[in-house]
């Protein structure tokens, strides 16, 4: 247990600096060992002050006046002060006023540094060692119970940690706490230890009855608090920098010098009283803070403009509210345009495919279609003419799948380097007599995380002279920035150039992580066979083509609403030309198109004019209800709700949200036989297997009184209330 609470600085009074350490005695009693003990270890550290000065209770400045002076304890710490160190003796009485000022050591006069300045010094190093500021980042900021945005935010909470400390900050309090003070109000739970200190030196010093509290859980309450007692009573604030909780106070009866607050950081009136004022000033308070107010508003906040998320505060001891679900609107933006540059490319090939099941990456692309033919070939074609050396010397393949793709790329260059695999390369290297001094060109069709570039880049420091030109078909990384990454650690040689890695097209899709909507739906399936139940011919079917993982799916991704219509794509697709929706394609290729389409919200730089999907402990964007009203095509419609993660559709959090979910998906389900309903059996299995939720009072608006629609819809329907109701 600490017996003292040490604060040092420097103090200037003309041209000179006094170092100063304070120690403050915060118990009824004094132990003289451990008192001398801490302020040895002290002086040991951080060397021997200018001048020492204790402040106590005045019923023990008498025990401490003798134990400095005696042959006991403090003997050694007299010797290390060599006799010459001033020390003062500051004493204080029930109202926490000071009342005795004694010199200890020789000299002539005992220290002039005003009490109220120890006072303001050592709460300002409380705060400050216990970090009593809440600092937000540059991605959020916080929205005060008063409505107010700030940057950071001051919790008394924080530094109330040890006992000492707690009543160092009481001590600078009390002294705006009268006598004949019967209740003390506060604003926080927190204070209730400050109080407490106040009624020890109350009643140790003076003999005094003890102040009872409750609190009035700040701005929350105030307005609607029953049990004011404005006379003989006192409200304490536990931090401000506006004052304006205050003035709610006194709109409530308490007058001004009523009211006082613990912490205070701003611009002060002459009526406010403020136990510890953090306001930096140069001579009494010189490591305290500059007031930076911020009049940011709901309406008008300059944080909001520049991107910054507002997370609101609540409760008397400003809690970080919980998550904070704001829906998103997905638009068509200006950065969609390579999307559908890439899509005209490849959509309609067979490239895109989907794993079902429980593979570990639902997101298959197919290395040997990747570029085969179309306008994807030709733009391989020049690629490769333009970036392919003639004089290449080996190819190196990055796996059996990107064979095929290095094949097509070295008919394009007109190369006849042969191509191997790593494990193949390895070993020419290791019979090699001499390094490989040629371009070797190191062929991926298709790059997810990079390890497996990364590994070959490791395996190649064996041909330390040789170029290496790393060329990849479709680059389906998380993020632009994770491909920029791996482009940068490609690249890294000693040579005279950098690597150089070239792609036919970039397409950001989630990590292989990511949740897989198929093997929750197959989960749901097994369960419900598995427990005895039974399914229909028709999701029974569905059940064994999902187990069958080794089949990618292509263009029966989705559950239809009877067996033989499948869903397809109408004309008017945002994110595609014209010319490609005429064309075939496959559902793979949409659900890839939408996949991209969030994977970019999810992972671009919020802005004030970009709202993006994010997924925090304190703030989750949700996809709005309304994104199924904008995008009415079934097709899409089932692969923003396969694509989205469980996270972007729950609503539970956001009452408005989920009710407005509720009421778009009972239209969708008792549509189930027109096309305004085609999506009907997606919703149904969707909400079945949790990867869409509403508020349970929201289900109600979905499956009360649903007439019957089609087999599937209401065997769905049937699964779903029995799961969730």
């Amino acid at each position: 247990m600490k017996h003292l609470f040490v604060q040092r600085f420097r103090r200037t009074a003309g041209s000179q600096h006094c170092d100063t350490l304070v120690a403050f005695i915060a118990s009824r009693t004094l132990d003289p060992g451990a008192v001398a003990s801490e302020l040895e270890k002290e002086v040991d550290v951080r060397l021997i002050p200018d001048q020492l000065i204790f402040v106590c209770r005045e019923s023990v400045a008498d025990d401490v006046v003798r134990a400095f002076r005696a042959t006991g304890p403090f003997r050694r710490l007299r010797e290390r002060l060599l006799e010459r160190t001033p020390t003062t003796l500051i004493s204080f009485g029930s109202l926490g006023i000071e009342t005795r000022r004694q010199l200890l050591s020789e000299g002539e006069h005992p220290s002039d540094l005003a009490f109220e300045e120890i006072l303001r010094r050592g709460g300002t190093a409380i705060f400050e060692r216990n970090n009593g500021f809440v600092q937000s980042t540059s991605t959020y900021h916080f929205r005060s119970p008063s409505g107010r945005h700030t940057s950071r935010f001051m919790r008394l909470s924080n530094i109330l940690v040890r006992q000492t400390e707690i009543s160092f900050v009481a001590l600078c309090a009390m002294r705006f706490v009268p006598e004949g003070t019967k209740t003390v109000y506060v604003d926080t739970p927190s204070l209730f230890g400050v109080v407490a200190a106040m009624n020890d030196f109350r009643s140790s010093e003076g003999g005094l009855a003890p102040v009872s509290a409750d609190s009035y859980r700040s701005y929350d309450h105030v307005k609607t608090y029953k049990y004011f007692r404005t006379v003989d009573s006192i409200a304490l604030v536990s931090a401000s920098s506006s004052g304006n909780l205050a003035l709610r106070l006194q709109e409530r009866g308490f007058k001004p010098d009523a009211i006082v607050h613990i912490l205070f950081l701003g611009v002060r009136t002459p009526a406010l009283i403020a136990g510890v004022d953090l306001t930096r000033d140069s001579e009494e308070n010189p490591d305290g803070y500059q007031p930076t107010r911020e009049d940011n508003k709901d309406t008008d906040c300059s944080l909001c403009r520049s991107g910054s998320i507002p997370v609101a505060l609540q409760g008397d001891q400003f809690d970080i509210a919980g998550p904070q679900p704001d829906p998103l609107v997905i638009t068509r933006t200006a950065a969609h345009a390579a999307l559908r540059e890439t899509m005209a490319r490849h959509a309609g090939t067979g490239v895109f495919r989907v794993n079902g099941g429980r593979p570990a990456r639902h997101y298959a692309i197919d290395p040997e279609r990747v570029a085969a033919d179309g306008t994807a070939l030709k733009r391989l074609q020049y690629m490769a003419a333009a970036r392919v050396p003639a004089r290449l010397g080996h190819c190196v393949a990055a796996n059996e799948g990107s064979v095929e793709f290095a094949r097509r790329l070295h008919a394009a260059a007109g190369s006849d380097a042969r191509i191997f695999l790593p494990n193949e390369f390895d070993d020419l290297v290791t019979e090699a007599a001499e390094g490989f001094e040629h371009p070797i060109l190191v062929v991926s069709a298709v790059v997810g995380s990079g390890r497996q570039l990364l590994d070959i880049s490791r395996r190649l420091r064996s041909c330390p002279k040789a170029p290496l030109i790393y060329f990849a078909g479709i680059m389906a990384t998380p993020s632009a920035a994770h491909t920029k990454t791996l482009e940068r650690s490609l690249a890294l040689t000693s040579n005279a150039a950098a690597h150089a890695l070239y792609f036919i097209d970039e397409l950001n899709l989630p990590p292989a992580d990511a949740p897989n909507p198929w093997d929750r739906e197959l989960t749901l399936f097994d369960s419900i066979v598995n427990s005895g139940g039974t399914l229909s011919t028709g999701l029974d079917r569905r059940r064994e083509r999902l187990r069958k993982v080794s089949v990618p799916l292509q263009t029966e991704l989705f559950l239809t609403n009877t067996p033989t219509a499948a869903l397809k794509l109408q004309a008017g697709f945002a994110f595609w030309d014209e010319a490609v929706v005429a064309r075939p394609h496959s559902q793979a290729d949409v659900y890839y198109t939408m996949g991209a389409v969030l994977q970019g919200l999810r992972t671009a730089e919020p802005t004030a004019a970009l709202k993006t999907l994010r997924t925090e402990w304190f703030y989750r964007t949700l996809l709005s209800p309304e994104n199924f009203g904008r995008f009415n095509d079934a097709v899409i419609q089932a692969s923003l709700l396969r694509a989205a993660r469980p996270s972007e559709l729950d609503f539970t959090d956001n009452r408005a949200a989920s009710r407005d979910a509720a009421r778009m998906i009972r239209r969708i389900v008792e549509s189930a036989r027109t096309p305004r309903g085609e999506a009907a059996a997606e919703f149904l299995i969707a909400l079945a297997t949790g990867h869409l939720r509403l508020a349970k009072d929201d289900l109600g608006t979905v499956f009360d009184g649903l007439s019957s629609q089609t087999a599937v819809v209401d065997e769905l329907a049937s699964i779903c209330t029995s799961h969730l109701r």
